[in-house]
């Protein structure tokens, strides 16, 4: 944990003016979880940018230049992404993950729109061809084992 000048309380203010403590510098980093906050696409998007989770939970990432990754606790669970297509079409989505099993991808109406198979072994990128809607819309990750985890979400306009 965590002190300041000896005070028995946390801090995010370190002692020089202006700066902040390791705890304040990951409190800055933390992802906001507005439903209202669309990510434009393309673009890339890290994964604790979800707007919805149930089942994961958000660990440090065990990937460099990561700071959070969110990692499923079992199968069964999904994570939701708000995004806002800036012209419909198809796109290519990177998903930077780790652990093996199935990712299945669906749509704001829980339409499916892929499923993606993942090699047992460390972090990888799998990718896949998705028909997005101009707009605002929401993506569902579904993963059918626990302790799968995703770094990031990458969308490129094809």
């Amino acid at each position: 944990k965590e002190r300041v000048n000896e005070n028995r309380k946390l801090s995010v203010l370190g002692q020089e003016s202006g700066t902040l403590t390791p705890l304040g510098k990951a409190y800055v980093n933390m992802p906001v979880h507005d439903a209202d906050l669309y990510y434009q696409i393309p673009g890339k998007l890290d994964a604790a940018r979800y707007v919805t989770a149930d089942e994961f939970n958000a660990v440090p990432s065990r990937e460099k230049d990561t700071f959070l990754e969110m990692q499923a606790q079992n199968g069964g669970g999904n994570i939701c992404y708000n995004i806002n297509v800036e012209v419909a079409g198809e796109y290519t989505l990177d998903i930077r993950t780790i652990q093996g099993g199935d990712i299945l991808i669906m749509d704001t109406n829980k339409k499916e729109l892929a499923t993606l198979t993942v090699a047992n072994k460390g972090w990888q990128t799998v990718t896949t061809t998705l028909t997005l809607p101009a707009g605002p819309q929401t993506l569902r990750l579904y993963p059918d084992s626990g302790g799968q985890a995703f770094s990031s979400l990458t969308f490129k306009k094809k």
